[in-house]
């Protein structure tokens, strides 16, 4: 007679969260190609990624923390947001709005 192991299923939790949003123009034109970088405040590691063909972009697997985004595309101002919270299992949206600029200029916002 065979006898059925059952075992409990596994379900994974996950401790990391992650960041995502649109890039846009002033307009609401959708940009693809602007480069963004994701900076951890406190250890300084940074990750990078491009918006994609829609404007999206992405961070999955972000440890909890405190960022500064940027976003660059060259003929706009540069995008900063800083003081990002990311948290545990969650994901931050952050859409960003870039204006026409030269590369002297930058935008700063800052979290609350």
């Amino acid at each position: 007679m065979a006898s059925l192991l059952c075992l409990p299923k596994a379900f994974a939790q996950t401790f990391q969260g992650g960041l995502r949003g649109i890039v846009q123009d002033a307009n609401g034109g959708l940009i693809p190609g602007a480069e963004l970088s994701l900076v951890n405040d406190e250890t300084g590691v940074a990750r990078s990624t491009a918006s994609n063909t829609a404007g999206e972009y992405s961070f999955a697997n972000v440890q909890p923390g405190v960022y500064t985004l940027r976003a660059d595309l060259e003929g706009f101002s540069a995008f900063v947001a800083e003081g990002l919270t990311i948290g545990i299992s969650t994901f931050l949206v952050s859409d960003i709005t870039l204006n026409v600029g030269g590369v002297e200029e930058t935008i700063t916002v800052t979290a609350e």
